[in-house]
């Protein structure tokens, strides 16, 4: 029954009238949903589509490189689920670290202000006390402007809590750049060369990390 659903599925696809997806891409293009996207359409051995939209940035009568098939794009938000918790998982598996030992144990730079008690879980599942509130980047009473990668994390790191640890669940950008530091310390590689061997060990062979500061 899944073989018959499934090749159903490929015939359709194949012979699919790809019309209606043009339009409704250059509809939202139009519209200023978005400004170019890629989209792709396969099964297991057949790339279906393969078509490329629209441009990378808004034009407002400059020009504006278009999107190609070959281009490579920000995950943004999946930075975390792909990266951060792939290489936990993975360190994990390989007994580097728990999800009950405490960051200020793993990365001292981390130990102030209320937070010696946080755990690598309690990031995972943002209920550590710590909302995103300005991510480091504002400057405080006692933390001026970061103008540096180095001075954001330090920023971050001495944030104090915005509410008791597992009172609740708040979600927070905080919690994954913590845990990215973490990683890097472990493993004794920069964030992109041990995001580059997660990557490489689940197949993501073209997922890169390539922050900008």
């Amino acid at each position: 029954m899944i073989h018959a659903l499934l090749l159903l599925i490929t015939v359709v696809a194949a012979n699919y009238d790809w019309n209606d997806l043009d339009r409704a891409v250059q509809k939202a293009i139009f519209e200023g949903v978005f400004h170019g996207c890629a989209v792709g359409v396969a099964t297991d051995n057949v790339t279906l589509l393969k078509k490329a939209y629209g441009t990378i940035g808004p034009k407002f009568g400059m020009y504006s490189p278009p999107i190609t098939t070959e281009m490579r794009f920000d995950l943004g938000a999946l930075t975390e689920p792909i990266g951060i918790n792939a290489a936990l998982m993975d360190m994990i598996d390989r007994d580097q670290i728990m999800l009950a030992n405490k960051i200020s144990y793993l990365y001292s730079a981390f130990d102030n202000n209320g937070k010696k008690y946080i755990t690598v879980q309690n990031l995972l599942e943002h209920n550590s006390g710590r909302a995103s509130t300005n991510l480091g980047l504002q400057a405080t009473y006692d933390q001026p402007f970061p103008t540096t990668p180095e001075q954001l994390i330090t920023n971050i790191n001495n944030l104090k809590l915005d509410y008791k640890t597992e009172n609740k669940t708040l979600y927070s950008e905080l919690g994954p750049i913590v845990l990215g530091q973490v990683i890097s310390k472990i493993t004794k590689k920069s964030l992109p060369d041990a995001f580059f061997q997660i990557m490489t060990i689940i197949g993501l062979r073209d997922t890169v990390y390539r922050p900008n500061f």
